[in-house]
């Protein structure tokens, strides 16, 4: 079984915000190459979306730097200002044989 590592970034947005950010994880997960996808839990207070970015991982990939990469390419977008939390990032790391 390969290394694998599991990116989790989750924020508090409006739910109408729904499409666009899905429409951005789709891209930034084509950008890398790896498998991306948005879940959604809507509450009646609020709503919570969790990007979710999965790496089969080698010797020369850095989930850190592909974090950090996310999240420079996040803060050039104009909708990221509108969140209603911060994006917090979690990263989870299988090592080989795990």
């Amino acid at each position: 079984m390969p290394d694998s590592s599991s990116a989790f970034i989750w924020y508090h947005a409006d739910a109408s915000m729904a499409r666009e950010l899905q429409t951005w994880v789709g891209s930034i997960g084509h950008v890398l190459g790896i498998p991306a996808r948005l879940l959604i839990r809507s509450q009646p207070d609020k709503t919570t979306f969790m990007e979710i970015y999965e790496l089969h991982c080698s010797a020369e990939v850095d989930v850190n730097g592909m974090v950090e990469f996310i999240e420079t390419q996040a803060g050039k977008q104009v909708w990221f200002s509108k969140l209603k939390s911060p994006r917090r990032a979690e990263i989870f790391s299988t090592p080989p044989g795990g």
